[in-house]
């Protein structure tokens, strides 16, 4: 009873606030600790999101404005890296407890993305420099200088034919060439011109050029590279004429001097074709090259005849040497049977004289 009214008088005692947990039998020190989680910052989305951004309105204004230098981007491409490097520290800066996660997933599908659409759209770009409309502006302007020059070679009888061949310089476009005075000094310009006629020396070959190289000079043509030769005639005696004239410099020579550039060559009956002198002592080098080659072959084969004959007469030789021991040895096996047969003949007779 008694035990029953201190419970009671302990209820009505105890506070109206929440009673405190009891203590656990487990100490403090092996209790588990949790801690709450942090929060994640990522890190490079914000850049590569600023640069699919910047690349996508360079497009559109691409669209609306076709002189836009795209490569321009390409050349600024590292900022990317300056811009991921300064969000990088920023966040490290900034970050207070929170955890850094790069998002390497996202950086890759955005350079991919950039990449691509900056490859795309320097399609259009590279098509100018080595598309059709090049390949055209080359044609036109080989058409301009073929005309210019036919119009001052077309009385000339000993010129055959006149080919331009125009290269346009790497960073040239359709549009900055439309004619032969557009022309700069990274085009390249090649004329090739075909002579027909008979000159005996290099001077008067020099001479019926001149003509033809003063005329590519009239179209204002810098440096051109002008390759002049002789058509091939039946007369194989008498020597074709060629001559390059490489620039200005070559152009202002005197006959004197552009006969000593002028390259001879000669028809070589056993070739069957012209050579120049180079070529000719080449030729000549493999001929008698060849020439000792079969002489060798040649006192090759008649030491083995030789060699053969004489392996031949020695066999010979020791066949007829077996063959006269042979027939000496029947002899002399004949000779010993017939003295046996007659000792023993005279055996026999002495046997019976000596029983009679």
């Amino acid at each position: 009873m008694a035990e029953n009214e201190n419970r009671v008088f302990a209820v009505q005692e105890a506070p109206d606030s929440p009673q405190e947990p009891a203590a656990l039998d487990t100490p403090p020190s092996d209790m588990p600790v949790y801690e709450p989680a942090r929060p994640v910052r990522r890190v490079g989305t914000l850049t590569m999101g600023l640069a699919l951004v910047v690349v996508g309105a360079a497009l559109c204004v691409g669209l609306f404005f076709p002189n836009v230098d795209f490569l321009l981007l390409f050349k600024l491409s590292p900022l990317v890296l300056v811009a991921l490097g300064c969000e990088v520290i920023f966040a490290a800066s900034t970050a207070k407890g929170m955890r850094l996660k790069y998002d390497f997933l996202s950086m890759f599908v955005c350079f991919l993305l950039i990449v691509t659409a900056l490859g795309a759209a320097c399609v259009p770009v590279a098509l100018q420099y080595a598309g059709p409309g090049r390949s055209a502006a080359e044609q036109r302007v080989e058409q301009e200088l073929y005309e210019a020059t036919y119009a001052r070679l077309k009385g000339n009888g000993d010129i055959v034919n006149v080919t331009y061949d125009v290269h346009l310089g790497e960073l040239r476009t359709p549009e900055d060439v439309t004619g032969a005075a557009d022309l700069k000094a990274g085009d390249y310009v090649g004329v090739s011109a075909e002579l027909k006629g008979t000159w005996a020396t290099r001077e008067e070959f020099v001479a019926a050029c001149r003509p033809v190289i003063e005329a590519v000079r009239a179209t204002g043509v810098r440096d051109p590279y002008i390759s002049l030769y002789m058509r091939e005639s039946r007369d194989t005696e008498t020597p074709l004429y060629s001559l390059a004239v490489e620039g200005s410099y070559q152009a202002d020579m005197t006959a004197e001097q552009l006969a000593q550039c002028v390259t001879e060559r000669i028809y070589v009956d056993d070739a069957g074709y012209y050579m120049d002198a180079e070529e000719l002592a080449g030729w000549q080098s493999e001929q008698s090259s060849a020439a000792r080659d079969a002489e060798l072959e040649a006192l090759e084969a008649e030491w083995q005849a030789r060699l053969d004959e004489a392996e031949a007469a020695a066999e010979q030789a020791r066949a007829e040497a077996e063959e006269r021991v042979a027939q000496a040895q029947a002899e002399a096996d004949e000779r010993v049977a017939q003295a046996q047969a007659d000792a023993d003949s005279r055996v026999a007779e002495a046997q019976a004289n000596a029983a009679a």
